[in-house]
């Protein structure tokens, strides 16, 4: 249906779809935001880190930020920039599957509101707010798409 050059999916995939990114953004989303600290958590030799923090910052997903300890030179660390920060929904639904399909339904971590304490969940929403099942979505050609 789609050339698999205007396809948002391939598109996205192809940024973020190697094993090392996913994880790190996932870090990232969950607060981690040193060099070190994505080293330890994901288990990634330095130079495959340094490489995957530099993709995804020039592509515009994390913003490296300047901080130096006193006493220490300079450093950085690693934030989700908006670009970053959108894909959360992504990754709820992500987690919501690999939850239910890969981990008998026992998820090892939970997500809450932090407004109200309850539990997020990931949803399919139309523009009109109604929760939409995955058997009435129809894709159609966008405006994206040439002809």
């Amino acid at each position: 249906m789609l050339d698999g050059d205007l396809c948002s999916i391939a598109r996205t995939v192809e940024l973020i779809g190697d094993r090392w990114s996913m994880l790190l953004l996932r870090e990232a989303f969950y607060g981690v935001s040193r060099f070190e600290q994505f080293r330890e958590n994901v288990h990634i030799s330095r130079a495959v880190l340094t490489d995957r923090l530099d993709h995804l910052v020039e592509h515009g997903l994390l913003e490296r930020v300047a901080y130096q300890p006193s006493g220490q030179r300079a450093r950085h660390e690693y934030q989700l920039s908006a670009a970053g920060t959108d894909l959360i929904p992504a990754f709820a639904a992500l987690m919501k599957w690999g939850d239910e399909h890969r981990n008998h339904g026992i998820p090892p971590i939970t997500l809450t509101h932090t407004g109200c304490g309850s539990p997020v969940t990931s949803q399919l929403l139309c523009e009109r707010g109604h929760v939409v099942s995955a058997d009435a979505v129809e894709p159609e050609p966008g405006p994206g798409i040439t002809g």
